[in-house]
């Protein structure tokens, strides 16, 4: 089943940071551009070893000696440098939460100024390395140690989100991770159409053709989706909400990876399959196997499954339903 393998699993462990692009996103462009994300600190390299070793005095002694860099002061030799806590608090929380803790896999946001300018999600595409460095046109003689990412296509802002996340994106620490499960799980919505991470799932349907005027495709869409709670008996474990955009979208949110098999019923109602062949599949697949999920779908019977398909299929015609 092609949607199946198109799901993003999302390990418990991933984290959320959010990564300013300095003072006034001025480095915003140059983030999207070269892929990666930064913080201004010319010559804090090669640090791994000391962050393997915990070696935070010397870490603290980079960053006094990088901070005179960037105040255009002549740098001493590291030594002189007496890795003062005080003077470097704020830089080195930044810093040991961007190379140190941040780690293949966690998504990035870069906040933009202003509420209606999109900010950035991207996917730390690699562990820190070394050799991850870059030189900064204004610190010529310098390299700056980088995080690759990819980022992620999106057009949220802060005036779309929820107050909490964009209180978040609002907070002007170089660096801060978000841990708390609601946002992290918001944030991972806008980074993925179908994703399960922990004890949830999303999913996204979407009507291309949806204009705003006929809404017989969203109705119908709607009414597949209760057919669909009802026989496998997840209503209380399911949210659904309807974007009347034009297009529009219905994103799917549910406990365990129930949002992803009322997504997959539809993509294969959608894609004309058999209704063993699409019992069978989601039953055997690993993703719903771990979420124990796979019991529920015993309830689901052809006939109902027939009357799905009859009502997405017409979706289809009406606005171009699909599973992305």
């Amino acid at each position: 089943m092609n949607f199946i393998d198109g799901i993003k699993v999302l390990p418990k462990s991933t984290r959320v940071f959010v990564v300013r692009a300095g003072h006034n996103a001025k480095y915003q462009e140059f983030f999207e551009k070269d892929s990666k994300v930064f913080l201004e600190v010319p010559d804090v390299i090669p640090v791994t070893v000391f962050i393997e070793n915990r070696d935070f005095d010397h870490i603290r002694q980079m960053l006094q000696r990088s901070m005179d860099i960037v105040r255009t002061k002549e740098p001493k030799a590291l030594n002189d440098y007496n890795g003062d806590k005080t003077s470097v608090a704020p830089l080195f929380g930044s810093f040991i939460a961007l190379y140190a803790k941040a780690q293949k896999g966690d998504l990035v946001l870069v906040p933009n100024v202003g509420y209606q300018k999109p900010f950035l999600i991207g996917e730390i595409i690699s562990d820190f390395s070394d050799e991850d460095v870059f030189v900064l046109g204004k610190y010529p003689k310098y390299r700056i140690p980088c995080r690759k990412v990819q980022w992620l296509p999106t057009d949220m802002n802060k005036k779309r989100a929820t107050t909490k996340l964009s209180e978040k994106l609002k907070n002007r620490k170089a660096v801060i991770e978000i841990t708390e499960p609601s946002i992290k799980k918001e944030i991972f919505g806008y980074a993925y159409k179908q994703y399960v991470y922990d004890d949830s799932s999303k999913a996204l349907l979407s009507g291309e053709k949806y204009d705003g005027k006929n809404i017989q495709g969203i109705i119908d869409t709607l009414q597949a989706l209760q057919l669909l709670m009802t026989q496998l008996k997840i209503q209380g474990d399911i949210e659904i909400k309807v974007n009347f955009n034009s297009p529009g979208s219905i994103n799917i949110v549910g406990t365990g990876a129930k949002a992803i098999i009322l997504a997959g019923i539809v993509s294969s109602c959608l894609a004309g399959t058999a209704y063993a062949d699409t019992k069978q599949d989601l039953q055997e697949s690993e993703i719903i196997q771990k979420c124990q999920d796979a019991p529920i779908l015993d309830s689901l019977d052809e006939e109902t499954y027939k009357e799905v398909c009859d009502k997405t299929q017409n979706a289809g015609k009406e606005i171009q339903l699909e599973v992305p």
